[in-house]
């Protein structure tokens, strides 16, 4: 139990931390590698809003993938308790009550 629950990191997690890395030693090597001063802002400037593109999407992408903390741990609980249900808040109790009459299915007992 808890051995094969999957880590919370994704590729696009990975990808984020390796350009976080590598992007001060590539943006050293550009301005070593051009001469002109004009040449180098302008494409120093590109590969500037190339890395923050990239940086957004790998972030945006990394906060979309849902990982379960303990779902093992859960399901057993709630295989050996079936017959208690999850603690619901006064907020959502009350949200409930107010969605019960707008056709909504019931989660708690009555």
């Amino acid at each position: 139990m808890g051995l094969d629950t999957p880590m919370a990191i994704s590729n696009y997690l990975g990808g984020l931390l390796a350009l976080l890395i590598f992007y001060p030693f590539a943006l050293v090597t550009l301005q070593i590698a051009i001469y002109s001063p004009t040449k180098r802002g302008r494409i120093t400037r590109k590969f500037n809003i190339l890395c923050a593109c990239a940086a957004a999407f790998l972030l945006v992408m990394h906060m979309q993938t849902e990982v379960i903390y303990g779902k093992e741990l859960l399901d057993r609980y709630y295989s050996m308790h079936a017959n208690e249900q999850p603690v619901v808040s006064e907020e959502s109790r009350a949200e409930q009550t107010a969605n019960d009459g707008v056709g909504l299915p019931e989660t708690t007992k009555k």
